[in-house]
């Protein structure tokens, strides 16, 4: 996906890819389809755990300023979208400062295939001026459009879920086929219907911030250029390839298929979490 949305053209993007993999199969084969996996395997725990983690809590904290003598799970059946899209966004704003660095080195190991010590190390000593001198501002080139993802875009795939969960569950309830168990939200829905819905809000996510994703991708690109021009500088220029807005649709295809089975496994895993532990 990097590689295409970081292409100017399609023709290069085509070309650009072959001529990576060409003179990287014989050393690496399939490995290179894996690059700048290290960053996200190895922090991937520790992210969700603090996105899931502040929107749990802000739900929960402005159900009970609305409700202060409800019980403490009530936020969990009483729904709010302003709740979920207020949380969502907050939480995505918060782990955004830990996601730009790591998707700064990821998108250069993938451009540039390189070691993750390696990529870091040129993205801190080439944002550092002519001296020589390193600086972590390379690590946040692309931050506005990288938080506009994270937290705008958190905040449409959670509230799309939510909304799509709650459709379900009040159409379940009007055809008499659902077993109410209050005490156990993950008995109101199946694990096939939350993954449905969660696919479905993966989809819907990144088909509406995809041309956020592209500026940003282009920004990191350029950072390893050592060019920084802004969001709206590069908006531009991504434009003014084939003045129309097919640029920043380039490699939403690939970016959807993935979405889909990822928010698929997230998001009910997450349901069924809380609903395990809440109960012990």
């Amino acid at each position: 996906r990097a590689k295409i949305s970081t292409s100017a053209t399609p023709a290069a993007s085509a070309a650009s890819s072959t001529v990576s993999a060409a003179r990287m199969a014989p050393k690496r084969s399939l490995l290179s389809l894996y690059a700048g996996v290290q960053g996200p395997l190895m922090s991937v725990g520790v992210v969700q755990a603090i996105n899931f983690a502040v929107y749990d809590s802000c739900r929960r904290l402005l159900h009970k300023r609305r409700h202060p003598n409800a019980p403490p799970d009530a936020y969990l059946h009483d729904f709010s979208l302003a709740d979920v899209a207020i949380s969502s966004s907050v939480a995505g704003g918060t782990i955004s400062v830990i996601t730009s660095p790591l998707q700064a080195i990821k998108t250069n190991q993938q451009i540039n295939p390189q070691s993750f010590r390696t990529a870091m190390t040129q993205l801190y000593f080439q944002s550092g001026g002519s001296k020589g001198r390193g600086s972590i501002r390379g690590f946040f080139t692309g931050f506005p459009p990288h938080l506009f993802c994270d937290s705008f875009g958190r905040m449409i795939y959670l509230s799309c879920y939510e909304l799509m969960k709650q459709k379900r569950y009040l159409d379940k309830s009007r055809s008499g086929n659902l077993v109410e168990d209050s005490s156990a939200t993950a008995s109101r829905l199946t694990l096939q219907e939350r993954m449905a819905c969660a696919g479905a809000s993966g989809m819907i996510c990144w088909a509406i911030i995809y041309p956020a994703d592209v500026i940003r991708s282009r920004m990191y690109a350029n950072a390893i250029a050592e060019r920084r021009p802004g969001p709206w500088q590069m908006a531009k220029s991504i434009y003014q390839e084939e003045r129309s807005f097919r640029p920043f649709y380039r490699g939403l295809g690939v970016t959807v298929i993935r979405a889909a089975p990822v928010a698929a496994a997230v998001l009910p895993v997450y349901d069924f979490a809380h609903a395990w532990l809440s109960s012990h």
